[in-house]
C-alpha cells in the first residue's frame, strides 16, 4: 500500500512539475518539423499559436494557455503519430527474440563453391547499385508524402489543403 501511494504521490509530482515543460517541448518539435518540412519537402505548414497572456504566468496560468490551446493538441496528435510510425518502421529490422547467447566465433571465408547462387561479388554490387537508385529515385517522393501527412496534422484547419504552392 506504501509502494502504491509513493507510486501515485510521485505521479502527480512528475506531472505537475513537467507537463508545461513537456508540453513547451512538443510545440517546440512541432516548429522544427514545420520549418523542416517547408524547407526539405517542399510542403509550407502554417503555424498559429495563441499568445502566451502577459505578464508573468503563475504553473496554473501556463498550463491553462498550453491546455486550451487548439494547436498543442495539434502537436500532440503529431507527436503520437510520428512515434507510431518510426515504431512500425524500425519493428520490421528487429529480430523477434534476441539470441540465447552470444558467443565469439572465427569468421572464416567460404570456399567459392560453397556460395549460393547470387552471392557473387558482381550480383552483389549489382544489387547494391538497384537498391541505391531505387532508394533515391523514392526519396523526394517519400519526403513529400511525409510533408502531406504532417500539414494534414499540423496545420490549422482551413489550411490542410494536400495541394501546396510548387510541385516537385
Amino acid at each position: 500500500m506504501l509502494l502504491g501511494l509513493l507510486a501515485i504521490g510521485s505521479g502527480l509530482g512528475l506531472i505537475r512539475f513537467a507537463l508545461p515543460a513537456t508540453l513547451l517541448g512538443t510545440r517546440r518539435l512541432a516548429r522544427l518539423t514545420r520549418q523542416l518540412t517547408g524547407d526539405w519537402c517542399g510542403v509550407p505548414i502554417a503555424e498559429s499559436y495563441a499568445p502566451p497572456p502577459a505578464g508573468k504566468l503563475t504553473y496554473t496560468e501556463r498550463l491553462r494557455w498550453l491546455a486550451t490551446d487548439p494547436a498543442t493538441r495539434r502537436d500532440l496528435r503529431w507527436a503520437a503519430a510520428n512515434l507510431l510510425v518510426c515504431a512500425l518502421a524500425v519493428a520490421p529490422s528487429r529480430s523477434s527474440r534476441p539470441p540465447d547467447r552470444i558467443h565469439r566465433t572465427r569468421v572464416h571465408p567460404a570456399h567459392p563453391a560453397a556460395r549460393l547462387p547470387g552471392q557473387h561479388p558482381r550480383t552483389l554490387v549489382v544489387l547494391g547499385l538497384a537498391i541505391t537508385s531505387v532508394g533515391v529515385l523514392a526519396a523526394p517522393l517519400l519526403l513529400r508524402a511525409y510533408g502531406l501527412v504532417a500539414r494534414s496534422i499540423l496545420a490549422p484547419p482551413g489550411r490542410r489543403s494536400w495541394r501546396c504552392a510548387y510541385s516537385s
